[in-house]
């Protein structure tokens, strides 16, 4: 059993559409009962006009033998009230009546519960306005056909006028029914295949202006005020877009500034609006729909005339998928003929077979070339519509159609909301949120940063200028000017953080940072060294390390990063790249860095975060190593309170502001300038500031001494330096009688003993007397000397200092403790040792005030009170 050709069919519809109402000929006794299911009460306009071109072409049929002769077609009308029980029923009885076929029903959420119902008995059914995707699936639907696209078309259609018309973002409306999800889901995939962003898609429980009243939508459309996105599709019914569409209104979605876009269930917005809200026809200007071409071609032209010459009104739109639904279903029930009379038929005496393979593929109807693929889905491209002016002329206007494959083609330009046709922005115009160079805070951070670049600047020039005064050479002058050029670069890179990023600016703050950042560390990372090599807790080195040969190690790190950047830099520069906030109305310019944009950025950026990051702990661990170890003016401490502070505020840094680099700059300006301005003065002050103020200082007679007894301030402005600070920081002197100096100090033979500088003081009198004490500490320990056993000193031999590579050593010993102190030359600790002995003498013990024979006259002092070290 074969479907009737194209060819016969389409002859067979001409005779049936052309023909006039007459008497037949021949009396027909086989009836043919249809039945229609449509909801007459909710679509007043729609519903009552499709219900009289079904009953037009039942007419036409009944009137002459073309089509199924001998048969009488009646249909049966019934009120699916929009609801799916009743439809259910309604489905019942149409199968109790022996139907050939049910016409129905409008909504895809009552056709699906009446297809079940049908499929008991295998009975066909049909739809012209069903167009949930799901009756595609002839698994779950095998006796389901239609003569209008599915939601899947629709959907696809509204994405690709969107992408004509420039837009690159949208807002999907979606009613919880088969049909709005249906549309948004294909909307949704269309967006993603042609790089449409879908902002949101709010999907509401519907309800119907007609007889349900409104529901509060207050929350769904608070939420899409909040993106800014004013492109907005709508996928539901038109009773359920109206109540919907009015609150908008009222919050100040609709306007000039938006543009609403639906499909063919709520193209009757219009009607409704015009005939029960007049006073609401001015807002529905601009609105556009899509759908499926509808009467068309010298077949619907004809009809439309004959319908309304019957009816005196012409047919609606959907009238037409309809009349062409009960027209596919007569035409197979025409091709069964070929195997059984139309009486067998009739009175379905018969097994029926599957019904929809005798639907034809294509024939011609009064909506065009009815075309149906392998799921009897309808295959049609779609117009565009426009309402430009419902107020005055409420009709729709074409402004496009597509081809069905993607394409989009204009045939007039759309009129939107405000009446011209200025194409409305998809998102508002964004502003910038980069940080605004004429803004308060600005000002303020370049009004303190010039400041402290003004300082280190001055810092630099005293440090070369005064290279030579022992507060700057002690601690090196070549590497506080470093240091405070490091520095300065990095307070520089936040210059470039201001305005919108370009080019050079996002490659010169990258140099500026990380090369700032590496020559301080670098710096740092050298003297700390020399440091932990000199006051090793084995040794005690007794060589120096050259400046020259310091910069040089220093200047090797430096080159590393150096070499990092130029490649970075080469291969994969950061670029400016602008990221786009539409909830927030704002872009953003940053700098992309690179990462993930190719293997060679990867690689360098990797390598480079790994050396500072490598460097950073290595650095770390030494000052931590080195933080009790005794340096001029406690260098290796302040050294670490810097490496310490630089690395627990980055930490800090990042955490506070990760993620909102992008989103808003302003702030991370804020925080940031804030931060590395608080690292940069405190670094400077620890490296290079201090000294630079104690030379000031001493420039303006002002000398940095404790708080000490008047007495002896006085006393020791009286005397003259113990030692010369520019050969080292180790010395001694002599005074009436007492003998101090400032000397590392140890407990050999510990592992865990470190050198630490210490404050001597050896002192004749009644009794004599040994003091030491850490300098960092206001606390020691003082022997008396009153007799010869209490304490002993002597000079360690070179024999027994061979294996740790030690010379002139004063062992201190008493009781049970023994030190070992580092003196600065053979003839310093003969000096100690002499005057020990002196002082142990019987004369000694007894008399007072006797200075040491090797005392110089310029060192007496007549006091007996026990010294501090002056440092």
């Amino acid at each position: 059993m074969l479907p009737p050709s194209p060819l016969r069919a389409v002859g067979l519809i001409s005779l049936t559409v052309l023909c006039v109402v007459v008497p037949r000929r021949v009396a027909a006794v086989a009836e043919l009962r249809f039945h229609s299911v449509l909801p007459v009460s909710f679509y007043l306009a729609q519903i009552p006009s499709i219900q009289r071109s079904l009953q037009l072409l039942a007419d036409s049929v009944n009137a002459n033998d073309n089509l199924l002769p001998g048969a009488t077609i009646k249909i049966y009308f019934g009120d699916s009230l929009k609801s799916k029980p009743t439809a259910i029923q309604l489905g019942s009885d149409a199968m109790a009546n022996k139907t050939h076929g049910v016409i129905g029903d409008f909504n895809s959420g009552t056709s699906a519960p009446l297809s079940y119902v049908l499929q008991q008995q295998g009975t066909l059914q049909c739809s012209g306005g069903s167009t949930a995707v799901e009756f595609s699936d002839k698994g779950d639907f095998p006796n389901f056909s239609r003569t209008i696209s599915a939601d899947d078309g629709a959907g696809k259609v509204i994405i690709d006028w969107v992408y004509s018309m420039g837009w690159q973002q949208v807002i999907i409306l979606a009613s919880n029914t088969a049909y709005g999800q249906g549309v948004a889901d294909s909307a949704v995939q269309r967006a993603l295949e042609v790089n449409v962003s879908v902002a949101i898609r709010a999907s509401f429980t519907s309800s119907s202006i007609i007889g349900d009243g409104a529901l509060d939508y207050s929350d769904v459309l608070n939420n899409i005020m909040a993106l800014k996105v004013r492109i907005i599709i709508f996928a539901g019914a038109y009773d359920e877009m109206i109540p919907m569409y009015l609150q908008a209104y009222a919050m100040g979605l609709v306007g000039k500034d938006y543009v609403w876009i639906t499909g063919e269930s709520s193209k009757f917005i219009n009607g409704y609006i015009g005939t029960n809200l007049p006073q609401y026809l001015p807002l529905i200007r601009g609105l556009v729909v899509v759908y499926p071409r509808e009467i068309q071609g010298d077949l619907g032209a004809q009809f439309v005339a004959n319908y309304t010459q019957l009816y005196g009104i012409p047919p609606d739109d959907y009238s037409g998928f309809y009349y062409d639904c009960l027209l596919g279903t007569l035409l197979a029930y025409d091709a069964l003929l070929k195997n059984y009379t139309i009486d067998e038929i009739a009175m379905q005496t018969f097994p029926l077979p599957p019904m929809l393979d005798f639907i034809p593929r294509s024939y011609m109807g009064v909506t065009g070339l009815v075309a149906l693929d392998i799921n009897s889905d309808r295959m049609a491209p779609y117009n565009i519509f426009n309402l430009k002016d419902p107020a005055n002329d409420n009709v729709y206007t074409a402004i496009g159609y597509s081809d069905g494959n993607g394409s989009v083609y204009p045939i007039g330009s759309p009129t939107f909301f405000d009446g011209t046709s200025n194409v409305p922005s998809d998102i508002p115009p964004l502003a910038s949120a980069d940080v605004d160079p004429h803004s308060a805070l600005v000002i303020a951070v370049y009004a303190f940063y010039s400041v402290a670049l003004f300082c280190m600047a001055l810092s630099i020039v005293v440090a070369f200028v005064w290279r030579n005064h022992e507060a700057i050479k002690s601690v090196s002058a070549p590497f506080c000017i470093l240091i405070d050029l490091g520095i300065m670069m990095v307070l520089g890179s936040v210059f470039l953080n201001v305005g919108a990023p370009t080019l050079s600016t996002c490659i010169s703050y990258v140099w500026m940072m990380a090369l700032g950042i590496t020559v301080v560390l670098s710096s740092l990372a050298v003297k700390l060294y020399r440091l932990y090599r000199i006051f090793d807790n084995r040794i005690l080195l007794n060589r120096r390390f050259p400046e020259g040969q310091l910069l040089r190690q220093a200047l090797v790190l430096v080159s590393i990063t150096i070499i990092l950047l130029v490649a970075w830099t080469i291969g994969s520069p950061p670029r400016p790249k602008i990221d786009e906030y539409p909830s927030r109305g704002v872009y953003v310019t940053s700098c992309t860095i690179g990462i993930g944009s190719s293997a060679w950025s990867s690689t360098f950026i990797g390598l480079l975060i790994c050396y500072n990051i490598l460097g950073s702990c290595l650095l770390a661990v030494l000052a931590f190593k080195t933080r009790n170890v005794w340096s001029q003016y406690n260098e290796s401490r302040y050294i670490a309170v810097t490496v310490y502070n630089f690395l627990l505020i980055s930490v800090a840094l990042i955490s506070v502001t990760i993620g909102m680099t992008n989103s808003d700059p302003t702030a991370v300006f804020r925080i940031r300038a804030f931060v590395i301005l608080v690292t940069a003065v405190l670094s400077w002050y620890c490296t290079a500031g201090r000294h630079v103020i104690r030379l000031a200082m001493r420039i303006r007679g002002v000398r940095q001494l404790q708080k000490e007894d008047p007495l002896v301030t006085a006393a020791l402005s009286q005397m003259y330096a113990p030692y010369s600070p520019e050969d080292g920081a180790i010395g001694s002197a002599t005074c009436v009688n007492a003998l101090r100096g400032r000397f590392p100090a140890k407990t050999p033979h510990t592992v865990s003993s470190t050198w630490t500088m210490h404050a001597l003081c050896l002192g004749g009198g009644n009794p004599g007397f040994l003091h030491f004490a850490p300098v960092a500490k206001n606390v020691g320990t003082c022997i008396l000397l009153d007799s010869p056993d209490v304490c002993s000193l002597r000079i360690v031999p070179e024999s027994e200092l061979a294996h740790f590579d030690l010379q002139h050593i004063l062992e201190i010993r008493w009781e049970k403790s023994l030190i070992w102190v580092q003196m600065d030359s053979g003839n310093t600790v003969a000096r100690w040792h002499e005057f020990f002995e002196e002082i142990l003498t019987p004369d000694m013990l007894v008399t007072t005030a006797r200075p040491p024979s090797s005392a110089s006259p310029e060192h007496i002092l007549r006091f007996s009170i026990l010294m501090n070290d002056t440092q």
